[in-house]
């Protein structure tokens, strides 16, 4: 007996331990064979109704049931036998159905656990999966929020193998600026196919993997990339991932035969800090380009303009600026001659603040004749670089194959190795000084006269401490700038920021800042949403393709005033007018053609024109 009721204790401690179901069950049961046996004693007892009829089995059992959930029912029994039965089930009911409750509240304690733990399933279609989890992740959520206004209840599902706690915890700002979109932060391998499937993986709208500050953080990246590829054969939605170079990034879109769209994070960095640095005002500019705040970049096809030019569509719509063309073979012409004749299957480029916006006006304006403009002359510039980076080679090469003849490029890094420089370009020094020390940043400004001068991140120390060491140099730099006695007086700066919330710390000025993993978030955010954008982002940010300038708006009128859409017809010489620069204040991209540009004040024109047009001095 002994060893068969330490069996029965066994099974039962197991039931029990299997979780709330099981433990649910075993209770139903017990209360069941309860029920039963009571209804059975009362049966064979003959208790009778109060009306003289003999109870049935069912009946009694009924009455059992009764007596198990209710004490208060066997208040009218009569009958020790009935009343002696009654006190049993009641007596056990109680037990059994504080024991039920016990398990409902275990269960829901531990399935509220679970989910905070994030290892809930997630049932939900044309939403956005981000693989990973890193501090660019914020500005990705942010991102995503803007793009989805205008969706019905869209939902972004975070899958990563942080503590979903700590995540919620760095979101809940974004998710409450974001209230219209849903945030689910669920924990698993992000290269498991069942950790896929149970966020609904097959159904999503795009998939993106993050790169994260983690050790060999491209392999995580390449092996999130092809899990998806390969696990998920039938997915037919976006796949974006980044990795840091560029060789690898093509070799993985190769193995991916082009389904995923790859970018490197080191170049993308690469590219935008060399344009930015050329000419003040354009870090701003490149971030409306790739942000959902504000303009960005559409694509739409006009039948109306079949057989038209394309100044004809430049000048044909009133809120938005048309930059170039996509054919009907998938490839990309940014900033094409004015006179090129539009095809049916041309889809018309553009900047606006909306899809909306993006619309043709009723009547379309014929271009005017376009006059010849003389050649913009770029001037020499002179570059201090402070600091080195992973990002910096790459810098200095873009630098040097864009910058006028006669630039130079000074570089003040305790690791740089001058001697890989010199030998293939002259015009590339290395200047040795205290640079952690406000002296050796006097002795750089003073040393020359500089146009230019950029801070970089050495990214061999915490995100925290690099912003931190660069904000503290900004300051510094400030201070020996603001001097009219000072050789550099005047120069822009670029500071090379890691974390978006440090530029609001550094206070307004009109210095420029590339917030380096930010920009690598939007740019992730930009290809979710359209693949196809992919092209395009990538010709902007070649320094073969196309690049970004400004020019002073005196060039193009001798008026104090002149309104936006007039500048942009005067401009048309010189490339496509995208935006305005004021000093100060930075760059406005694509504004409202009756804004006035104030030429009396120093305002300069942004224009986005081919590398090929330009005229060296």
């Amino acid at each position: 007996m002994r060893k068969f009721l330490n069996w029965v204790r066994f099974r039962t401690d197991g039931l029990v331990l299997s979780g709330a179901r099981a433990g649910a069950l075993l209770l139903v049961v017990a209360t069941g064979i309860l029920v039963l046996l009571c209804g059975l004693v009362l049966t064979v007892a003959d208790i009778e109704a109060e009306q003289g009829t003999e109870v049935s089995f069912l009946e009694a059992t009924w009455l059992s049931l009764l007596r198990t959930l209710d004490p208060g029912t066997m208040g009218g029994d009569n009958g020790w036998i009935f009343r002696l039965t009654s006190l049993v089930a009641t007596l056990a009911g109680v037990f059994i159905l504080s024991v039920f409750i016990g398990v409902i509240t275990t269960g829901l304690d531990s399935r509220i656990s679970e989910l905070r733990r994030g290892r809930g399933a997630v049932q939900l279609r044309d939403h956005t999966l981000i693989l990973g989890w890193s501090s660019a992740t914020e500005s990705l959520i942010e991102e995503l929020g803007e793009a989805n206004r205008s969706r019905h209840r869209p939902s972004v599902v975070i899958l990563s193998e942080s503590d979903p706690a700590d995540v919620r915890d760095r979101l809940a700002e974004v998710i409450r600026r974001h209230s219209h979109q849903r945030v689910f932060v669920r924990a698993g391998n992000p290269s498991n196919l069942a950790n896929l499937l149970s966020v609904s993986a097959e159904s999503a709208r795009a998939i993106v993997a993050l790169h994260g500050h983690i050790d060999k953080a491209d392999a995580e990246n390449v092996r999130n990339t092809l899990a998806v590829v390969n696990e998920l054969p039938n997915f037919k939605g976006a796949i974006v991932t980044q990795v840091t170079d560029r060789s690898l990034a093509d070799a993985l879109r190769e193995a991916t035969m082009g389904r995923a769209t790859v970018i490197s994070k080191k170049e993308v960095m690469t590219k935008v800090a060399s344009q930015v640095c050329k000419t003040t005002g354009l870090a701003r500019i490149y971030e409306d380009l790739l942000d959902f705040d504000g303009s960005e970049i559409y694509i739409k096809h006009e039948p109306r303009l079949e057989g038209k030019t394309f100044a004809t569509a430049a000048l044909s719509y009133e809120n938005s600026i048309p930059i170039g063309v996509l054919t009907g073979n998938g490839s990309v012409e940014l900033c094409p001659s004015w006179g090129r004749v539009l095809r049916e299957s041309d889809q018309i480029i553009g900047i606006a603040e909306d899809d909306s916006t993006f619309v043709l006006v009723e009547t379309l304006h014929e271009a005017p004749t376009i006059e010849n403009r003389p050649p913009l002359e770029a001037e020499p510039r002179r570059i201090l670089v402070i600091g080195w980076s992973e990002i910096a080679s790459g810098l200095v090469e873009n630098l040097l194959n864009s910058l006028p003849q006669g630039s130079s490029i000074t570089v003040s890094a305790p690791n740089f190795e001058i001697d890989k420089w010199s030998s293939a370009f002259s015009n590339v020094r290395h200047l040795l000084e205290d640079i952690d020390r406000m002296s050796g940043l006097s002795r750089l400004v003073n040393g020359d006269q500089y146009d230019n001068i950029v801070l970089l991140c050495s990214r061999d120390r915490s995100i925290v401490e690099d912003d931190g060491i660069n904000l503290m140099r900004l300051l510094e730099l400030r201070q020996l700038l603001d001097d009219p006695n000072c050789r550099s007086a005047g120069a822009n700066v670029v500071t090379e920021l890691r974390d978006v919330s440090d530029v609001e710390i550094a206070g307004a000025s009109g210095d420029d800042f590339v917030v380096s993993d930010r920009i690598s978030s939007l740019l992730m955010a930009q290809l979710a949403e359209d693949p196809l954008l992919e092209t395009v982002l990538d010709e902007i940010l070649n320094v073969d393709g196309v690049e970004i300038i400004t020019i002073p708006a005196s060039r193009l009128s001798d008026q104090a005033q002149e309104t936006f859409s007039s500048i942009r017809k005067s401009g048309m010489p010189y490339g496509a007018v995208i935006g305005t620069v004021a000093p100060g204040r930075g760059g406005l991209l694509n504004p409202s053609g009756d804004v006035l540009v104030d030429i009396a004040g120093g305002d300069a024109v942004v224009v986005m024109r081919r590398v090929a047009e330009q005229t060296a001095s």
